[in-house]
C-alpha cells in the first residue's frame, strides 16, 4: 500500500514569487492528482491567478482543454497566448503502471514528448 503526502507548497514562498503584483500560474495536468493540489496551494494566494490544463474533465473556463500529446505545437501556443503564464507546473503525467503497460507508446507521448514541446515553447517565448 502507498500512502500519498498532501502536498504543501509555502505560502510565504508563493508570495515572495509574486511580490511585484499579481501573478499568473498554468498547471498542466490540473485534473489529476498532483495537479488538482497544486492548483489548490495557488488558489490560496490573492497574489496568484491560476489557470489549468486537462484533457478528459477539461471544463473549458479554469481547466482549459488541451491534449499535450498533439504534436502541432499551434494549441499550445494558443493556451500560453491566452494565460500568459508568469509560471508554468507541469504536472501531466500518466502514472498509472498498468495503462503505460498497455500503451508505452501513448505514456512515452505524454510523459516524454509532451514534456520536451512544452519546455520548447515556454523557452522560445
Amino acid at each position: 500500500k502507498r500512502r500519498y503526502k498532501h502536498i504543501r507548497l509555502d505560502q510565504v514562498y508563493l508570495d515572495m514569487m509574486a511580490s511585484n503584483g499579481q501573478r499568473t500560474a498554468l498547471v498542466t495536468g490540473a485534473t489529476g492528482l498532483l495537479g488538482r493540489e497544486i492548483t489548490a496551494a495557488f488558489r490560496q494566494s490573492p497574489k496568484w491567478n491560476v489557470k489549468g490544463t486537462g484533457y478528459s474533465r477539461a471544463d473549458g473556463v479554469d481547466i482549459l482543454k488541451v491534449n499535450l500529446e498533439n504534436e502541432d505545437l499551434t494549441e499550445l501556443n494558443t493556451v500560453l497566448d491566452e494565460t500568459k503564464p508568469h509560471v508554468i507546473v507541469h504536472s501531466a503525467a500518466q502514472r498509472f503502471p498498468d495503462r503505460v503497460d498497455k500503451d508505452p507508446e501513448g505514456a512515452r507521448a505524454l510523459n516524454i514528448a509532451a514534456s520536451r514541446r512544452l519546455a520548447q515553447v515556454a523557452l522560445s517565448r
